[in-house]
């Protein structure tokens, strides 16, 4: 479910399944992995209804839930949006069949631009030993602490 290229907006959210990652004003928001899951078979497939039994079967298809279980990632999902199930703006319950995603969807290709481009790593320039040596003695008011060759005060 994670190798979907592509990033979804909606209100102020983005989700980003191939980098498993769910933003609002670009901060990381946390939600469980089968929330997660969840939440990206809503978006794909927002306006139309996923039943209780699609929803299961992609999320389970091994093993058998509950529909508590179901309704338990529902209610985790409506809190990472700040949605609730009496007044949804995203997630809506379509009693006896399933859920519904209410937002409208834009699909974008490619990187997140709330996300600078990593910086490219850049080694630093070899320092001299010699050079932090000299400034501790300078700031001393040691001998040899000022330039090559030079002579302190004292040495006269």
């Amino acid at each position: 479910m994670s190798e979907d290229p592509e990033i979804y907006r909606f209100g102020e959210f983005e989700l980003e399944p191939r980098e498993r990652r769910l933003r609002r004003f670009g901060q990381p928001l946390a939600l469980t992995p089968k929330a997660f899951d969840m939440l990206v078979l809503l978006v794909r497939h927002a306006g139309h209804i996923q039943s209780k039994d699609e929803l299961m079967s992609a999320l389970w298809p091994r093993g058998f839930v509950d529909e508590a279980t179901l309704t338990n990632h529902v209610w985790q999902i409506r809190r990472a949006l700040g949605d609730t199930a009496k007044t949804p703006q995203y997630v809506e319950t379509v009693p006896k069949r399933g859920y519904r995603f209410l937002a409208e969807v834009s699909r974008d290709p490619g990187v997140s631009p709330t996300l600078p481009p990593p910086a490219p790593i850049v080694a630093a320039p070899p320092q001299s030993t010699a050079e932090p040596v000299a400034a501790a003695l300078l700031a001393a008011g040691l001998p040899g602490g000022g330039p090559a060759g030079s002579q302190s005060s004292w040495e006269s």
